[in-house]
């Protein structure tokens, strides 16, 4: 899913597809609309680390602010903030729907085709690493198809912030 992990792990315990054992407690939700901006924000403690640990290791905040033209998707910033002790190897994963291309075109600049069509730009914030991969798509129950993620990486000292932009190019 596209959210964070630490050092591999993820914000629950998960034990296999429909099983998670300890929860992400979750400290707050909200959504600011302005004429047109829409802003989603929260925050929750998680990642724990080991089967003894019952404490969360790390507080992540996500911020999105969502920009509207003409009533129609503009820009997506995603900006994420991880709490916590040490330095950590972060991850942010953006799966990409099999009907998308993706071109890099530059430092941090990632071109998202659809039907040979330049579609959106993705800029990676800039103190980040990124990768390209594979990855799996299920539209529906019992249906896998290949689909591709963006994994952008960074390894820092906490707190860490991390983040991309993505700005439509079409009509």
């Amino acid at each position: 899913h596209n959210t964070v992990s630490v050092d591999g792990a993820e914000q629950s315990e998960i034990w296999g597809e429909f099983r998670v054992a300890r929860r992400a407690k979750k400290h707050f939700g909200k959504v600011y609309k302005n004429q047109n901006v829409i802003e989603l924000s929260g925050s929750y403690s998680g990642f724990f680390a080991s089967a003894w640990r019952t404490t969360p290791r790390f507080q992540h905040s996500r911020v999105i602010n969502v920009k509207l033209s003409k009533d129609a998707l503009a820009t997506i910033d995603i900006a994420d903030t991880l709490e916590g002790q040490g330095e950590h190897r972060v991850e942010s994963f953006i799966h990409i729907h099999p009907d998308f291309r993706l071109r890099e075109a530059g430092e941090n600049l990632i071109f998202i085709f659809y039907q040979d069509e330049l579609f959106a730009e993705l800029l990676v914030t800039a103190d980040c690493k990124y990768k390209i991969g594979r990855s799996a798509y299920c539209p529906e129950f019992g249906l896998k198809l290949e689909g591709t993620c963006i994994t952008i990486i960074k390894t820092a000292t906490m707190p860490v912030k991390l983040g991309y932009c993505i700005q439509r190019k079409c009509e």
